[in-house]
């Protein structure tokens, strides 16, 4: 996203152009789809009419592009009745302007944006209750954005849990019941682990490099066979020709660039058919040069980045991006205001033009950092932003369900961390416990934080667990390993399953429980404490909470916000279920524990 200005004046003008428009689109109404033998942009004919089920309307407006320019009826290429192009497993092609199930139904992608994994190799608050709230708009698909340099093994700043995370998001997803594009948000211009990155701070190149390459190779070749997943090849080109866009070259930057046609061409290399998106220059906006500099290839969506800055106005958007639609299909990846005056005219007056264009949308961006972020949320249990509600009120009026639906047991369980690609978005607990003292806030005397980490090699079942190093110094202490669900998981009538083993050190004293908190109010409800005294050196034991026999007030098994579990040092006094005294307590240095399988 480039950073934008917008004022008072901008705004009028934005709203008048956006009126002029709706004049335009009501007096030259025309049949979008059924429009027999009309072939365009190299797509089949629509014999008998294609599909028009939700989000593709089947009258679209025209546009009367200020300054002057007459109103072109908008036609929608429609869908054939067998595929035109190749279709990755349960996946899309494109047909002339069209994007299209392989059943010959017309798509668009209506959805949001999900920043988080380019700055940080761990994201941000992502979980399936996450993806599932995003699903609960309407939203028929969700762009996750990423770092090429957490991405690939030989870069500095290389996660090897980082691939495995995003397999967790792209089944989050799936499972909630929308489709993704994978986006190659930041780069590196070349040198591996030189993307060091906030997210106020990133690593927005010019263009993509030589790495890149490298990047979508093994991205497609995970994904090849899952045509659900997109792939959007560039976030934002910017400050190159068109020549450089499509064919690489040298960079104002003094890098060497590679081309969108590149990047297309080792997508398709490892067999991949799934939809590639590509954006345009002028940070993603401008795709007037797409005609003389077109990607050779298929399965080709185009891609545009309208904010409200100077030429990007309701007025600029017929000749800038909006003329494409007539012969590609084209979808907004990225748009809002990125002030802070909250306004939200700009993007009401989007997704009209887009909807008379059968145009698809991804809202930036699901994630509370404020308007001028811009933010669809304010906080992660959805409260909406002012562009969030226009957002969300445009998403649900849509209904364009993904080209395959959620296969039966697909989602397995509620829950499911099996850990064994990484640890799957859960952390060492940090909260402040006012009554008892968590060595995950606060290191003891003379000691040091607990630390968790993935272990690859052990496991029950399977090899993959989490482990936990901690050494307690008194008693009340304890530390936990947790996962948030915020805003909130439906478990009633669950049973959550654990498995917990002490690998080494000595353990005297103290015990492990299987918790979950609902809220808010926050509640917690636990297992009966598991003694230390049974946790014999290596040897897993299961840990049992059974949500349905709660007894205790105020827990709501329906809004389950973070589950754990807590290994406790002996305990003067029991506080929210903990351990009571077990006797004296004892310093043994560092203990290893290992979870693994939490499951309901």
């Amino acid at each position: 996203m480039q950073p934008v200005v917008m004022n008072k004046l901008t705004i009028a003008v934005s709203l008048l152009a956006y009126l002029d428009l709706l004049a335009a689109c009501a007096s030259d109404k025309v049949k979008t789809v059924g429009t027999s033998g009309a072939p365009n942009a190299g797509g089949a004919a629509v014999t008998g009419g294609a599909s028009n089920t939700g989000g593709v309307s089947s009258t679209a407006g025209s546009s009367a592009a200020s300054g002057g320019s007459s109103a072109v009826p908008f036609h929608l290429t429609g869908c054939a009745t067998s595929p035109t192009q190749p279709v990755a497993p349960g996946g899309y092609y494109v047909n002339g302007n069209t994007i299209c199930t392989a059943d010959g139904r017309a798509h668009l992608l209506h959805g949001v944006d999900r920043p988080s994994l380019e700055w940080s190799s761990v994201g941000t608050n992502l979980s399936l209750a996450d993806f599932q709230l995003m699903a609960s708009w309407k939203a028929n698909v969700v762009r996750i954005a990423l770092n090429q340099d957490f991405w690939l093994a030989e870069s500095p700043l290389f996660d090897p849990y980082y691939s495995a995370l995003v397999d967790d998001a792209v089944t989050w997803a799936e499972a909630a019941g929308m489709d993704v594009i994978l986006d190659l948000h930041w780069s590196d211009a070349g040198v591996l682990g030189s993307c060091v990155s906030t997210p106020t701070s990133g690593c927005q190149q010019q263009m993509p490099d030589a790495n890149s390459l490298t990047f979508w190779s093994e991205v497609a070749t995970r994904y090849r066979n899952d045509g659900r997943v997109m792939f959007e090849l560039y976030n934002e080109p910017h400050d190159v020709s068109w020549t450089v866009w499509k064919s690489g070259g040298t960079t104002s930057d003094g890098f060497q660039a590679v081309g969108m046609q590149q990047l297309h061409d080792t997508v398709r290399a490892t067999g991949a058919q799934n939809l590639v998106l590509i954006g345009g220059l002028n940070w993603g906006y401008d795709l007037s040069g797409v005609p003389s500099n077109r990607i050779e290839g298929y399965n080709v969506v185009y891609v545009t980045h309208p904010y409200n800055s100077p030429g990007r106005r309701p007025s600029n958007w017929d000749k800038s991006w909006g003329f494409l639609t007539q012969t590609d299909p084209v979808t907004i990846t990225e748009f809002g205001t990125a002030d802070s005056t909250c306004t939200t005219d700009y993007s009401a007056a989007l997704i009209a033009y887009a909807d008379a264009h059968a145009t698809g949308w991804t809202a930036w961006a699901w994630y509370p950092g404020g308007c001028a972020f811009p933010a669809i949320i304010d906080d992660w249990s959805a409260t909406l932003s002012p562009s969030g509600a226009i957002v969300k009120a445009a998403l649900l009026g849509y209904n364009d369900p993904p080209a395959s639906p959620t296969a039966t047991g697909v989602s397995g369980p509620d829950l499911n961390y099996t850990f064994d690609h990484g640890t799957q978005g859960w952390v060492l607990n940090n909260w402040d416990n006012p009554d008892l003292t968590n060595l995950g806030a606060i290191a003891p005397d003379a000691g040091s934080l607990p630390t968790l980490r993935f272990e690859g090699t052990s496991g029950d079942p399977k090899p993959g667990a989490l482990q936990l190093t901690v050494a307690f110094t008194d008693q009340n202490q304890y530390a936990a390993a947790n996962t948030n669900l915020y805003p909130g998981l439906n478990l009633t009538g669950k049973t959550l399953h654990a498995r917990v083993r002490l690998l080494s050190g000595s353990f005297v004293g103290g015990g492990v429980r299987l918790y979950a908190v609902s809220g808010p109010p926050y509640v917690v409800e636990a297992t009966p404490t598991l003694d230390a005294a049974s946790l014999t050196a290596s040897a897993w034991l299961p840990l049992t909470l059974m949500l349905s026999d709660t007894t205790t007030v105020g827990f709501d098994t329906s809004k389950i916000v973070e589950i754990g579990v807590e290994f406790n040092a002996s305990a003067a006094s029991t506080v929210d279920g903990g351990i009571s005294d077990a006797g004296a307590f004892a310093n043994s240095g560092d203990i290893v524990f290992e979870i693994d399988t939490v499951t309901d």
